[in-house]
Order: structure tokens, then sequence, then C-alpha cells
């Protein structure tokens, strides 16, 4: 596994917003702009997703290591996010090619900031039922097992067509 440049910063962002689309099946997506003198704050993320039923993605890319990711979640547990909120960290890891040595895979590892959730039985002693209730204790990270492979198109903004068809 090689470190990613932090020229790749801008093209892991972009990526995000096709695996938006593509994973998280996003109708609309928003990146963050970030110039010289500005930035645009999205819920400390870099881009945002809203699917055809309303709910929000929140997707915060790193290119760089662990300690990149470790800031980025302890920023992410700062914000009060809904429970219908989907919040994930993604980062881009390069990998040289099996098949070919020349060439750079690159792929999403993510990690995904779930809602925690406690099983209690609740009794009316009135009707007397017992009723099965979760009750949310909160959020905590969880990384996923399979990692999402990146195309070298990913890194390029889509086109209105493309994302007029889906």
């Amino acid at each position: 596994m090689k470190t990613n440049a932090k020229s790749k910063r801008r093209e892991a962002e972009v990526a995000s917003e096709w695996y938006a689309k593509i994973v998280h099946g996003a109708v609309i997506t928003v990146r963050a702009m970030k110039t010289q003198w500005q930035r645009q704050d999205l819920f400390a993320s870099d881009c945002v997703g809203k699917r055809a039923d309303g709910s929000h993605i929140y997707l915060q890319v790193t290119a760089g290591q662990a300690t990149a990711v470790s800031a980025r979640k302890r920023k992410l547990e700062a914000v009060p996010w809904h429970e219908s909120d989907t919040v994930e960290l993604l980062q881009l890891i390069q990998a040289p090619n099996p098949a070919n040595a020349r060439q750079t895979l690159y792929y999403f590892k993510t990690w995904e900031f779930i809602m925690d959730y406690r099983r209690e039985e609740r009794v009316d002693v009135v009707a007397r039922t017992v009723e099965e209730v979760f009750v949310p204790l909160g959020r905590k990270w969880r990384a996923k097992e399979e990692s999402w492979p990146i195309d070298k198109s990913y890194f390029k903004l889509p086109s209105k067509e493309a994302t007029d068809d889906n």
C-alpha cells in the first residue's frame, strides 16, 4: 500500500460524488467548495447527497493515512446527526496493480457512523402486554468489510447527460 499524494484530495472528493450516486442511489449531490479565501461548510462533510425518498448521505473523504482518518472521525462525531442520516468516512487507498506493476489501483476503504440501539421490553400492566422497543444509544463507527474499487473515470466530474439518465 502506497501513501497518497496531497494532490489526490480533489480527485477523492470527485470520486465520492460517484460513490454517493452509485452505492447510495443519490439523486442530487453537492460537493463542498474550497477556494483560497473561502470554504463552504456542509456539516463537516465533503460531499452531501440526497436520495429520492429525501434522506441525506454525508460523506467525508480523506487521502491521508490513519491519523487523518481519526481526525476526520472526531470531526464527524462533534455534529449532532439525525437518525435517518447516513454518515460515512471514505479513505482513498492506492495499491500497485498485481497484473501490471506500472499501473495503480485505487479504492475507498469505508467507515459507517451508525446508530446503536438497545432492545428493551416494556410491560403494560393494564393491557397485560409486553412490547419490544429499540432505544437509540447514539452512534458508533463500524468499518465496512468490502472496499469500493475506483475506476479512473470516477476522478472526473459526472457530466450533465450522465446524471440526467439516472
